[in-house]
């Protein structure tokens, strides 16, 4: 962390924040979301949380991100050169006609059904549902005792 502190420093136009329960102060004061992963990330759930905040983000390629940002913000291939990092930077963050379709591409596309609770606590009951038949099922395939047996 010394190092990571000290590398801040010296940049000049870095800010470390200490860990944080409650994004919203740190969003609040955020223009622009970056996310160069170079992990094949299954979703990427800050990404959908700027989305939530207006937030365009700038992310790699890798995994699912491309899908998880769409229309709010653009993505770059994680081993890009730098020239192709910094020219989608400046297209999110130069001109404030693009910046703000972004922003507002950004939030709509956080409305999307697979982002909201509903959907999601749906789609978990109904995979535990199907683990659980599953393994009524396969607990009577194998003569085990079904749970009405044990009584």
């Amino acid at each position: 962390v010394a190092e990571l502190a000290a590398r801040a420093r010296k940049a000049g136009n870095i800010v470390l924040h200490r860990p944080t329960d409650d994004m919203r102060s740190l969003y609040a004061k955020t223009r622009l979301l970056l996310v160069p992963s170079q992990w094949e990330e299954t979703w990427g759930r800050i990404v959908t949380e700027a989305h939530i905040n207006g937030i365009p983000v700038l992310g790699s390629s890798t995994g699912e991100l491309p899908q998880v940002i769409g229309p709010g913000g653009l993505t770059v291939a994680a081993n890009a050169p730098i020239e192709d990092w910094l020219a989608a930077f400046g297209r999110l963050w130069d001109n404030p006609e693009s910046y703000a379709e972004f922003a507002r591409a950004a939030r709509e596309y956080s409305k999307r059904d697979e982002t909201q609770p509903a959907t999601i606590v749906a789609r978990l009951v109904a995979i535990l549902q199907d683990t659980i038949a599953s393994g009524n099922r396969a607990g009577k395939a194998d003569g085990s005792p079904s749970e009405r047996d044990r009584r």
